[in-house]
């Protein structure tokens, strides 16, 4: 704002800063100069779309892109490392491609868990429902057939089950215990008896306890169900069951 002339004054009433660039964060200082000497006001860091409004019966006041006054809690910009937030609600940011709503970063559990705590520790989520009752918090992935069935490949090799992901694997961590599912029914085979890989790729692992049950009826048949339960510290095939119908069940650490 230009300076009055000799011996005149102005009364400012307001003044509005608003940051009009689509993405990028623009720092805004207001300062006061008798023409020799400025006098700092307020500095800002003003976010895409944000202002900062003067008034004279108000004085700065900073207001989010969607009209919330900023304060020490910004929803849209917050990094809490410590602390406490109690007697208010958190409502979480919708996730984006490259942006998770709610990450836990990995540390120590408490030696005894509190009641309605929820802890990671870089390998599981825990939930503790009672005052010294922790419980692991179970993740489950998915493979699954899409709706026009999966062709496989007429070879004795070992091959694929399913086709989503590509490779038809699920990726799984270093040192620890998982436990595996798998419910298929196969619509036609060669006229020879089938031989199932239960895991294959390669990971290693200590010990695979697994176990099946196989149903060689037509579709939509019952004949008797033939069961299997076998131990072993290989990846290679590990049964070989007449079918079509099978379910298997399988622990690996």
């Amino acid at each position: 704002m230009a300076a009055p002339a000799a011996s005149t004054q102005r009364n400012v009433k307001t003044i509005t800063i608003r940051n009009r660039h689509a993405s990028t964060l623009q720092e805004r200082d207001g300062q006061h100069t008798d023409g020799t000497n400025n006098l700092e006001l307020i500095k800002c860091s003003m976010s895409a779309g944000e202002e900062l409004i003067y008034t004279d019966t108000e004085g700065w006041t900073h207001y989010l892109a969607g009209g919330e006054v900023a304060s020490g809690f910004n929803q849209n910009a917050v990094a809490i490392t410590g602390g406490t937030i109690s007697g208010t609600s958190i409502s979480l940011p919708a996730g984006t491609a490259a942006v998770v709503p709610l990450d836990f970063i990995a540390g120590s559990v408490t030696t005894a868990p509190v009641a309605g705590a929820m802890e990671y520790d870089g390998l599981v989520h825990y939930l503790s429902h009672l005052a010294n009752a922790r419980g692991a918090n179970v993740a489950e992935q998915f493979i699954f057939t899409p709706t026009g069935n999966y062709t496989l490949t007429s070879q004795t090799a070992a091959q694929k089950m399913f086709a989503t992901p590509t490779n038809g694997a699920l990726t799984v961590n270093a040192a620890t215990t998982y436990q595996f599912e798998c419910v298929f029914d196969l619509g036609a085979m060669a006229l020879v008896r089938g031989r199932l890989v239960c895991v294959g790729g390669t990971a290693t692992f200590t010990i695979l306890k697994w176990w099946s049950l196989s149903n060689k009826a037509t579709l939509a048949t019952q004949l008797a169900w033939q069961s299997t339960f076998n131990t072993t510290a290989a990846n290679v095939a590990l049964g070989t069951l007449p079918l079509p119908r099978w379910r298997r069940r399988s622990s690996m650490a």
